[in-house]
C-alpha cells in the first residue's frame, strides 16, 4: 500500500445484465481495490433482488426505530463502510430505481441522518470518506452538461448531507456508451483500475 490508508470500501452496483459493461467495471473496481489491500464487500442489488419499493407497513415505521427490520443487512454494510462505489448505468438522466430505491429504504432517517429541532440535517454515516460514481451514459458529454446531469448532482447533494459537505467524491464515466465500441470500453475500464489504484 506504500503507506496508504486500508478503507471498508462497499462497492454497490446497479445493473441487471451480468454480462454488461457496468458488470465489468465492478470486477475491474473490486479487483483494484483488492490489489491495494482494502477490504471490500460488494452489494449487486438486482442479483440480491432488492425490493426498492417501500410498501405501506415499512413507509408507516419510516421515522421509527424499528425501520431497518426489512433492509437490516443492508443498512449493516452502509455502516461498515468508509468509503463508497456505485456503478449504475444512467437511465432518464438519473439513476435507475432500483439505485433510489436503496437510498429511499437504507438511508433511512437516525441511520444516514438526523434533523435538530430547526430542521437542519446532521450527518450520521461520518465514518465515509470516500465516494466515487461510475457511471455509463447513453447520452453524450455535451447533452448531460447542458442540462447539468440532474441524476448525479441531486444523489450527490444527498450524499453529501449524509456524510460531510467535504466527502470526497470523485466521477470516472463514459458517455455515448451505446457506441462506445471495444476501445473505449477497454479504455474506460483502465481509467476505473487507475482511480482504484489511487483511491
Amino acid at each position: 500500500m506504500n503507506g496508504a490508508t486500508q478503507l471498508r470500501v462497499l462497492v454497490v452496483i446497479a445493473h441487471p445484465d451480468p454480462d454488461s459493461l457496468c458488470q465489468a467495471a465492478k470486477t475491474t473496481a473490486c479487483q483494484a481495490l483488492l490489489q491495494q489491500g482494502h477490504q471490500v464487500k460488494e452489494l449487486d442489488l438486482y442479483k440480491n433482488g432488492f425490493d426498492p419499493s417501500l410498501p405501506l407497513d415499512a413507509y408507516k415505521k419510516h421515522y421509527t426505530p424499528d425501520n431497518i427490520t426489512p433492509v437490516a443487512e443492508e443498512v449493516a454494510q452502509l455502516q461498515w463502510a468508509q468509503a463508497l462505489v456505485v456503478i449504475y448505468p444512467v437511465w432518464w438522466m438519473s439513476a435507475p430505481a432500483i439505485f433510489k430505491g436503496w437510498l429511499d429504504r437504507v438511508w433511512l432517517p437516525e441511520i444516514a441522518s438526523t434533523f435538530t429541532d430547526s430542521g437542519t440535517i446532521v450527518p450520521l454515516l461520518t465514518e465515509i470518506k470516500k465516494i466515487v460514481f461510475i457511471n455509463t451514459y447513453g447520452a453524450s458529454w455535451w447533452r448531460m452538461a447542458l442540462i447539468g446531469n440532474p441524476g448525479r448532482f441531486f444523489i450527490t447533494l444527498t450524499m453529501r448531507a449524509c456524510t460531510s459537505w467535504f466527502v470526497s467524491i470523485k466521477t470516472v464515466s463514459l458517455y455515448s456508451a451505446v457506441a462506445a465500441g471495444e476501445k473505449r470500453g477497454k479504455a474506460f475500464l483502465n481509467r476505473i483500475s487507475d482511480a482504484m489504484k489511487n483511491f
